[in-house]
């Protein structure tokens, strides 16, 4: 009767366990989520500026105005970088953020089966 006594015990131990990690792992996978949108967003909002500076640039080519170009040029330049480098934090978290929600789904359904043990 001991022998139960303590396997219970002991699962018991290793729900709160598992709910403790859970709880953990789903508020990080809010903030990677979060994260991620974040850079996406940061991302399209680079490109627009890109854009916008590249037609800046087209409407400086007609007057020949050297300082303008080479503004449009200067800032498109910083633009894509940012769009570029935005890009690659976004794949990084995205990365980050599935492997998280796989191993989260796995100790979801093991603390599934052991609470209902």
């Amino acid at each position: 009767m001991q022998r139960i006594g303590n396997k219970n015990t002991l699962i018991k131990s290793y729900v709160l366990s598992l709910e403790n990690i859970i709880s953990k792992a789903e508020y990080i996978e809010g903030k990677l989520n979060m994260q991620v949108q974040e850079y996406k967003q940061y991302e399209l909002s680079c490109w627009e500026k890109k854009k916008y500076y590249d037609g800046v640039y087209v409407s400086a080519l007609d007057t020949m105005d050297a300082i303008s170009l080479q503004s449009a040029i200067d800032n498109a330049i910083l633009y894509e970088w940012c769009a570029t480098d935005s890009r690659v934090k976004y794949n990084a978290y995205k990365k980050l953020y599935s492997i998280l929600v796989y191993y989260l789904n796995i100790l979801q359904k093991r603390y599934g089966y052991w609470s209902n043990y």
